[in-house]
């Protein structure tokens, strides 16, 4: 983990695959320069192609992501709660993006809005949910992630997947 921007007081946090993207995308074209930009996700491969450059690997054997099962989420952020409390440190505002149908998005997500809780910092969520063409499992995990944000977070900007789905490749933020 690379700390040398950690104490900036603003931090946007991509989590899991879809929330990684989307900051690759912010960092790639639209870079605000008053903030901190982090990815974490469970999965490394992807993780090191991804353009942002600080990023957190979280827990310690799910190393190519967590195969849509929210606890696994949990327990990787769980595993890596020291590593980012040092990520969150200082801030005084703090973004979480990430999609909440696969595992670490939904799993994750919300284990980090709690830990910005417990020490003070205002948190944001933007979420997306799943495309019409996902599973009912998928709709599942991201209703119950959602709920779960809910109890820890001062807001949820919900964002249907459906609306993004016809934009052009260069707006969905799919650039890692």
């Amino acid at each position: 983990m690379d700390t040398k921007n950690v104490n900036e007081s603003i931090k946007i946090i991509g989590v899991g695959g879809a929330g990684c993207n989307d900051l690759a995308f912010m960092y790639k074209y639209n870079r605000p320069k008053e903030v901190d930009l982090w990815v974490f996700n469970t999965d490394k491969e992807s993780l090191e192609r991804n353009l942002v450059p600080n990023k957190l690997l979280l827990g310690k054997e799910f190393f190519t992501g967590t195969n849509r099962e929210p606890q696994k989420g949990l327990q990787a952020a769980q595993e890596s709660e020291e590593q980012i409390k040092e990520v969150l440190a200082g801030s005084t505002m703090v973004y979480l993006i990430a999609a909440t149908s696969g595992g670490t998005g939904a799993g994750a997500t919300p284990y980090i809005a709690k830990l910005c809780k417990e020490m003070g910092i205002p948190c944001v969520a933007v979420i997306t949910t799943p495309f019409s063409f996902e599973s009912l499992a998928a709709l599942k995990r991201s209703q119950a992630a959602i709920t779960q944000l809910r109890n820890y977070i001062d807001k949820v900007l919900v964002v249907d997947n459906e609306k993004r789905r016809h934009l052009p490749k260069e707006e969905k933020g799919t650039y890692s």
